[in-house]
């Protein structure tokens, strides 16, 4: 299905589900509130589904409000559903009951391993963030793009680029921030909510991983834990938890870092390199998904057996 395509399917439509993935982050909370706020200026009704709180570092996003929680038995009205930065249907959780239940689906992504899981499947894996998609679809349903809009693809968009540093981004993502900043959008104040807002329980924890740090195949592969009872010590929360995985992968002369956090459900996981391993790859082999560089799994073991099943598959890519 083409942009174009998708965009006609928007126009005739007059209710929106917009479902980003579990534990939404920045692309996926900015990229559904900017597109909320055009559909609204069409006046289309929508609805951004979350099962879980947003992190409170993007509460300053216009269009926020627009946000609900999502409860089991959530009774769906919606003409269409559009899944945003969504690898696959796990990444749904429980409200893929909701996707379900709708006739007309949409899967609007970036990740190299989306499974094309809806009815019509829009995914450019060159875009850095699924908000350089969003802007572009915006452009097609003839929405004026506004201060408002701008500001929370700007924020998708310097999120999923880590502040415009890894490889994803591209000569079109800094021109499409360029004429965000033209609107006026002030980036400053952006960049001050999202990345200089750290909780003192933040700080608290992050000192508690550190001091999990292990390194492997002559320090080219670093893992950090984050463990319960960590977080209860801290008095952190998830969100506390975020980006921690990026303390390994900077390393000097490690190639990926890998961050392992305990959940009621066993063992999340999240990968970061460097140049060449693919760890989009490697986190298909558990069933996750990702980018070339920045993937995810989740395993239903204990730390320590996952830590184990992992580094097997590492030692396969760095000893010979």
């Amino acid at each position: 299905m083409t942009l174009e395509g998708i965009a006609e399917i928007i126009k005739n439509k007059n209710s929106f589900g917009l479902l980003p993935h579990v534990t939404a982050d920045g692309d996926s909370i900015g990229s559904s509130t900017g597109l909320a706020i055009a559909l609204k200026r069409l006046g289309k009704k929508v609805t951004i589904l979350l099962e879980e709180e947003p992190p409170s570092v993007f509460n300053f996003l216009p269009g926020i409000e627009n946000i609900n929680s999502y409860e089991e038995g959530y009774n769906n009205s919606f003409d269409c559903i559009i899944a945003l930065d969504t690898g696959d249907t796990k990444r749904l959780g429980k409200r893929l009951a909701v996707f379900e239940a709708c006739e007309t689906t949409i899967n609007i992504d970036h990740h190299q391993t989306n499974t094309n899981f809806a009815r019509e499947n829009f995914v450019d894996i060159k875009a850095s963030a699924v908000a350089e998609i969003v802007w572009d679809l915006i452009g097609l349903l003839d929405v004026e793009m506004d201060k408002n809009i701008a500001t929370c693809l700007y924020t998708s968009i310097m999120t999923d680029t880590g502040g415009f540093r890894y490889s994803n981004t591209t000569a079109k993502t800094h021109e499409i921030a360029g004429k965000i900043i033209d609107l006026g959008v002030d980036v400053d104040k952006i960049a001050s909510n999202v990345f200089e807002n750290n909780t003192v329980a933040r700080l608290k924890l992050i000192g508690y991983v550190l001091n999990t740090l292990e390194l492997y195949f002559d320090n080219r592969v670093a893992v950090l834990t984050i463990t319960m009872e960590m977080l209860e010590k801290a008095n952190a929360t998830n969100e506390d938890s975020e980006g921690l995985v990026n303390y390994a992968k900077g390393i000097m002369g490690t190639e990926v870092g890998i961050m392992l956090k305990e959940t009621q459900d066993g063992v999340r996981v999240n990968f970061r390199s460097k140049e060449y391993v693919d760890v989009a790859e490697i986190a298909s082999t558990f069933g996750g998904g990702g980018h070339k560089k920045a993937a995810g799994c989740t395993l239903e073991m204990n730390i320590d057996d996952a830590k184990e099943k992992i580094l097997d598959i590492f030692k396969k890519v760095f000893v010979v």
